[in-house]
């Protein structure tokens, strides 16, 4: 009988002591656990049980684990390991000090649209990185978004959908107990339809309900109806517009989220980097670029602190105070004399802060550096604070001007796995991995990088003021697919690296879009091996049966092609066949090396092993070179 979840707790499960449960799901129990030997918390998910005796299951769970763990992305949740134990199957993953979106809406209610975006651009950046690496969620719902500290998205059980849902015989059952603990909420409608063709529009979707639910704070339908009028509904009828709930949402925001959730994918956004970039256009008709409306809580932990519609107000009303102090520092201080008189005997006004600094209706805190060349410098040895900009020099009458301060800037250190990628900030070049580009303003990036032959990466940085910040990423390889097919079994290699064991059915291989030497190994039967060019969108269909034979016709000649030496005695890996030529011979499926021998004769070309099966042509014609008498054995 398995064990209950608590009486892990305390125990060590292959290096890991166990800490406490963190949760359960369809694909089984999360622990909070400690690495003993590298002294790293990390988040342990023991599958099911259930699921652990299907070795389908197992099978594609180990290849879509292998293709997370290459996924090195700053919001996506990083997969350290998967490993057999004596009760099963474990994955490693990251562990996020943090509640989940779900539980944050629990306890604190809707986000502000504000707060949303944030959010949202963060899984975007995810999701359009994972996309262009070949991995689709599947299961995208509040509770696999993560909040963690410093106000980071991270997104959790990303692709492991895809393996329940595939999974051999278990796939069907499965989805729907998945499905009856509340994915079906978050579903596509063609996956609910059960379309094959369930493609990264389908995490669109989810994200889009998703980001619903957090800003109107419930679902476009009664989330306790049963599962057959849920189910109807994100089929066939029509979401009501999410301002219906909360009107205080922008317009231009309701459409794109209501634009990803569309019945039909072509009518949704196409793509992740698609859905973003719409965003970002809202947020500059918004004017808010500059403003974060999220803001990490280093008193409490776990997890981040949103800032709520008080706060904001809050927050106003000290920009303004701020204002208001400046503005009384600077016109009334104690023996600053008066301006002259004018001609309309008005008195003359100074430009104030705002005006001079181009800031529009944002405060701009003193002593720090604004977005654009507007710099607030500190004045001479008191509190008074000069604002000066390129297209201002206007100053106060009799005041004498600081020389300007040095811009604050700072640095990001930018590696990568393999070396060599071009580096991009912000669409500018700045040369190759491995490099330290310098002289950045302070604020958030885009970091892009590129390099032949792999997929582009995109993350997003953070430039400190006086800081060196380190940006890491492994590119991955542009992938394409390999139908195999494999009879009665073998162990996958590609370029004499194992890729896949135990193979016994029809799998699909993801493999870098490369010419690859690809070889399927059975102990018993031997090897087969091809040379193939793996390209993206042209999945290959690769089909060995060892257990078959091929054909061959064997002849033997002399050099002048005319002339047929004395019957030539067939050998196969080496060993007499007993058969001579001309003969038909069964060669089995696999690599093997064919030659023919006669007394007085010698191989012109040296024999070489040869891959058989179905494309091998049928006619085998030896060259024997007649050799000297003296020569003769």
């Amino acid at each position: 009988m398995y064990p209950r979840p608590e009486s892990f707790i305390g125990k060590e499960v292959d290096g890991h002591r166990i800490d406490a449960v963190l949760g359960r799901g369809g694909m089984g129990i999360v622990f909070k656990a400690e690495n003993v030997e590298l002294s790293r918390t990390v988040a342990l998910k023991i599958i099911n049980p259930a699921l652990a005796q299907d070795d389908s299951f197992i099978r594609r769970f180990r290849l879509e684990a292998r293709a997370l763990a290459q996924i090195h992305h700053p919001n996506i949740v990083l997969v350290y390991a998967f490993r057999p134990f004596d009760l099963g199957y474990y994955i490693s993953m990251e562990y996020v000090h943090g509640p989940t979106l779900a539980e944050y809406l629990e306890t604190h209610g809707a986000l502000s649209w504000n707060e949303s975006v944030y959010l949202l651009k963060q899984m975007l950046s995810a999701f359009h990185f994972a996309h262009s690496a070949g991995v689709i969620h599947r299961d995208i719902k509040p509770r696999n978004i993560l909040l963690a500290p410093n106000n980071v998205v991270k997104i959790t059980d990303f692709g492991l959908a895809k393996v329940l849902q595939e999974g051999g015989g278990l796939g069907h059952d499965t989805t729907v107990t998945v499905a009856t603990g509340g994915t079906i909420h978050y579903m596509p409608p063609e996956q609910i339809r059960g379309l094959k063709n369930v493609d990264h529009r389908g995490d669109i979707f989810s994200l889009g309900m998703s980001m619903y639910e957090s800003l109107a704070g419930t679902l476009p339908f009664d989330k306790n109806a049963s599962g057959y009028t849920i189910q109807k509904i994100i089929v066939e009828e029509p979401f009501p517009d999410i301002r219906k709930n909360n009107p205080e949402i922008p317009r231009a925001l309701a459409r794109i989220i209501m634009k990803a959730l569309e019945k039909d994918p072509d009518k949704r956004y196409q793509s992740a980097a698609e859905m973003k970039a719409a965003l970002e256009e809202f947020e500059k008709e918004q004017h808010t670029s500059g403003a974060t409306t999220i803001y990490a809580n280093g008193s409490q932990a776990p997890g981040v602190t949103l800032q709520t519609s008080r706060g904001k107000v809050y927050s106003l009303v000290a920009a303004t105070v701020v204002c208001i102090l400046l503005a009384f520092a600077i016109f009334y201080r104690p023996g600053r004399p008066a301006p002259p008189a004018t001609g309309n005997s008005q008195p003359q006004q100074p430009p104030t802060a705002s005006a001079a600094s181009n800031q529009g209706p944002y405060p701009v805190t003193p002593g720090i550096l604004s977005d654009d060349s507007t710099d607030i410098l500190p004045g001479s040895g008191d509190s008074t604070f000069l604002a000066t900009n390129a297209s201002d020099t206007t100053r106060l009458p009799d005041e004498p001007v600081e020389p300007p301060a040095a811009p604050l800037v700072g640095s990001l250190w930018v590696e990568s796995t393999p070396p060599g990628a071009q580096v991009r900030i912000n669409g500018r070049n700045y040369g190759f991995t491995p490099t330290t580009v310098r002289g950045l303003s302070p604020g958030d990036v885009q970091v892009s990088l590129f390099k032949e032959s792999y997929l582009p990466a995109t993350m997003d940085a953070t430039v400190d003021a006086g800081e060196v910040r380190a940006v890491l990423a492994t590119l991955l390889r542009i992938q394409g697919s390999v139908q195999l097919s494999v009879r009665p079994s073998g162990d996958l290699y590609v370029d004499d690296e194992l890729i896949l064991e135990g193979i016994t059915e029809e799998v699909e291989v993801k493999l870098p879009a490369d010419t690859l030497l690809v070889s399927i190994r059975n102990p018993q039967y031997g090897e087969w091996r091809q040379t193939l060019i793996v390209t993206p969108g042209d999945p290959k269909i690769v089909s060995v049966d060892f257990t078959q034979t091929v054909r061959l016709r064997v002849t033997a000649f002399e050099e002048d092609g005319i002339s047929f030496p004395p019957s030539a005695e067939i050998f196969l890996d080496g060993k007499s066949t007993g058969l001579f030529t001309p003969w038909q011979l069964e060669v089995p499926v696999g690599l093997h090396t064919l030659d023919v021998r006669a007394e007085g004769y010698e191989l012109v070309d040296p024999p070489e092993p040869i891959n058989f099966d179905g494309s091998t042509s049928n006619l085998f014609r030896f060259t024997l070179r007649k050799l000297p008498d003296d020569g003769r054995r």
